[in-house]
């Protein structure tokens, strides 16, 4: 990552990952739908990983949506914060915390 900034390391139940919005390598994903970059696609497992049983789906199209608004150019604090109540709905209750450090650090390089 060229910006370090926009990393956020979190000790999680495996080695410390990287948890960024931003990337350098683009990853193609299914038919249709938009490229996500390194950082969006590790972040993409990571709180899926978290997700309400039965939230899945819509925590997947929100995330999508969030990083072809970022590649935009369109994604700012408001969108973040909006964004961020919303995953907060959708992910267990357990990992809040930890969801709302992430956030806090990236909407500082906002």
């Amino acid at each position: 990552m060229t910006d370090q900034s926009s990393t956020l390391l979190l000790k999680m139940e495996r080695p410390l990952i990287p948890l960024c919005f931003w990337g350098i390598i683009m990853t193609k994903r299914e038919e249709g739908e938009p490229d996500m970059e390194k950082g969006q696609n590790q972040f993409f497992t990571w709180i899926l990983e978290r997700a309400r049983e039965g939230k899945e789906a819509e925590l997947s199209a929100l995330l999508k949506e969030n990083f072809a608004r970022q590649q935009a150019g369109v994604f700012d604090a408001d969108a973040l914060a909006e964004s961020g109540k919303r995953i907060l709905e959708l992910i267990k209750p357990e990992y809040v915390d930890e969801f709302k450090k992430a956030m806090e650090h990236f909407g500082k390089s906002m």
